[in-house]
């Protein structure tokens, strides 16, 4: 008999295609592991035989060849295998009576497909290791998903530490997140320039080590410079006399000492956040460098020049820097197009952008289209769409859908989250953001008109955040 509707677990993110089957599968004391393509030392592969182990006290053990006859129900996880959907990152996840079998298109649907199954064996009753039989198909519908991070300001970085794993580990793996865009300002001890950092900052070592663990789980850890704009903990708290007055939150790109400053502070980062994991939709290599530059203040102006051409000088200035310390290419926020070139809104300027360029134009709001996204697509420039769950909870569901029908590249839930206050509790909505990134950068509800509604959810996102994230606080 097929499993009742009360009886079958949430998926996260909601699959493309889910066909229930009849019974349980209930696995005994002994649970081999088979693998192909992939090693019993993959992260995905050890947190499965954790879980294994933890819930059901059962002994895992690992092997390549096929099961003999007889065998215990177990575990067959294949990477590039051609059951799988034919897409980047998907994967197929069946559940028998004689064992489960997690086949990915690559190593990443492997990596979702293991996902998914650890969320089964969470909601299998307390103590067992009982799952219901199930087929998922399941496929992502954005190359890059992703969220963007501000490491918390005025606390102690140090014993954030514990938080910011179990963000990468508990929340954006489990989200399916490929991508994390971490905005680091003065929160971060450099190397190069000490000054540049507060006194409370994440030690460099601390912050290499989350970039290694986000790499181990298939996540390209994207480096965050704020350049030009929002000042106050950057440029301002090391060279105050830096900044153009009175409003103080903009830096005049002329500064002398300015662009070897940025140079070493992008190497510090080159160093601590390394290369791109195996597999990445970024390619290979050094992720990019993402240089801010939004909501810029009044810029200084020579003769003849006005602030788009500061504005495009200094872009086209960090491009370059950034190139020669070995970062590919750069990303930036591009709001300021739109407002220097109003008739136009942009498209005047972006021949003047450095080709390859990552454009992530942001929208918190709620509305049925995101108009925001027009100038730049389908202009040769890789467009992740931006929006957050801070201020509307619906935003990233819509922003998906308009971003897939434009053919963008990837969606990012930003997050802004160093503006909350110091408890979980209280920043369950802005990362809440992570949840819905990953929910609607895999299910984008393609089909959907814009002005429908937003599909549910099958969980509250601030519930769930504030349980895989219990007893840790994002600071010291």
């Amino acid at each position: 008999m097929q499993i009742s509707q009360e009886e079958r677990p949430a998926i996260s993110p909601t699959p493309k295609r889910v066909t229930w089957g009849e019974g349980r599968l209930r696995m005994g004391a002994e649970i081999p592991i088979r693998l192909l393509g992939v090693g019993p030392d993959d992260p995905g592969v050890r947190d499965l035989a954790h879980a294994l182990r933890r819930r059901g006290g059962a002994r895992v053990t690992f092997g390549d060849g096929a099961p003999g006859r007889g065998a215990a129900p177990g575990v067959a996880i294949v990477a590039a295998a051609t059951a799988a959907p034919r897409r980047p990152g998907a994967y197929l996840l069946r559940v028998t009576a004689g064992g489960i079998t997690v086949a990915g298109a690559d190593r990443a649907g492997v990596r979702h497909g293991l996902q998914t199954l650890r969320q089964l064996f969470e909601a299998a009753p307390a103590g067992g290791l009982s799952i219901p039989a199930v087929e998922v198909r399941d496929w992502p519908d954005f190359a890059v998903r992703g969220a963007h991070l501000t490491l918390f300001r005025y606390q102690n970085q140090r014993a954030s530490v514990p938080f910011w794993r179990a963000l990468i580990e508990h929340v954006a793996a489990r989200a399916k997140l490929n991508t994390l865009i971490v905005q680091v300002d003065w929160m971060l001890r450099y190397r190069r320039r000490p000054e540049m950092g507060q006194e409370t900052a994440l030690p460099f070592d601390a912050l290499k080590g989350l970039c290694d663990l986000g790499r181990a789980r298939g996540i390209a850890m994207v480096p965050h410079l704020q350049c030009l704009s929002h000042q106050y903990s950057l440029v301002g708290h090391g060279h105050p006399e830096w900044l153009v007055k009175p409003k103080g939150e903009t830096y005049r790109p002329d500064a002398p000492g300015l662009r070897p400053l940025l140079r070493d502070l992008m190497a510090d980062l080159r160093d601590a956040f390394g290369p791109l994991p195996p597999g990445s939709p970024l390619g290979t290599g050094l992720p990019p460098l993402h240089v801010g530059l939004d909501e810029v203040g009044t810029l200084p102006t020579r003769a003849k020049e006005g602030e788009a051409d500061v504005f495009l000088r200094h872009l086209a200035d960090l491009h370059e820097d950034a190139r020669r310390l070995g970062f590919p290419r750069v990303a930036f926020w591009p709001d300021m197009l739109p407002r220097y070139d109003r008739k136009a809104q942009g498209r005047g300027l972006l021949h003047r952008v450095p080709t390859g360029t990552i454009v992530c134009p942001w929208d918190y709001d709620d509305r049925p289209d995101f108009p925001v996204l027009d100038p730049f697509v389908g202009r040769n420039f890789p467009v992740w769409a931006t929006g957050s769950a801070k201020y509307h909870r619906d935003n990233l569901a819509r922003l998906a859908r308009a971003a897939h029908r434009r053919g963008c590249e990837g969606l990012i839930g930003s997050t802004w989250n160093s503006w909350a206050p110091t408890l979980v509790d209280n920043v369950a909505r802005p990362l809440s953001g992570l949840l819905l990134a990953g929910e609607f950068g895999w299910n984008a509800d393609a089909g959907a008109a814009s002005d429908a509604p937003v599909r549910p959810v099958p969980y509250d996102p601030m519930t769930e955040i504030r349980r895989l994230l219990a007893g840790l606080s994002p600071v010291g």
